[in-house]
């Protein structure tokens, strides 16, 4: 009864071990480079609703229903800093004419591991 007892402590306690090596070289060796923002990060994000827009002639709010598409393509890679070209798109939902006043391009630097906004 006595061996079957440590012979399952040294199961478990092997067992416990070969676990925390495996976490170890997980958070350290394995997840660091998955976690990064891809060098080649493309995402297209389409929306549909409405905006309010002042009517000078009324003094009131006019709804306009609008499809808004917004695409961000990375371009470059900085001192682990993702350049991302960001073109947002609105066209008018019924008439499907473009709103460019609505529109935006603007470029973006982001931490590729932080995934935080970086100035400049």
């Amino acid at each position: 009864m006595a061996l079957q007892r440590k012979t399952w402590n040294t199961v478990l306690i092997s067992l416990g071990l070969v676990l925390v090596i495996l976490s170890l070289v997980w958070l350290y060796a394995i997840f660091p480079p998955l976690a990064k923002l891809p060098a080649d990060h493309h995402k297209v994000i389409n929306f549909e609703g409405t905006y309010e827009v002042m009517n000078p002639e009324t003094q009131s709010l006019d709804e306009i229903p609008v499809n808004v598409v917004r695409e961000q393509q990375a371009t470059e890679v900085q001192d682990n800093v993702l350049i991302i070209n960001q073109t947002v798109t609105t066209a008018h939902a019924l008439a499907g004419m473009e709103l460019p006043q609505f529109g935006l391009a603007e470029v973006l630097g982001v931490d590729r591991s932080t995934r935080q906004y970086v100035a400049g």
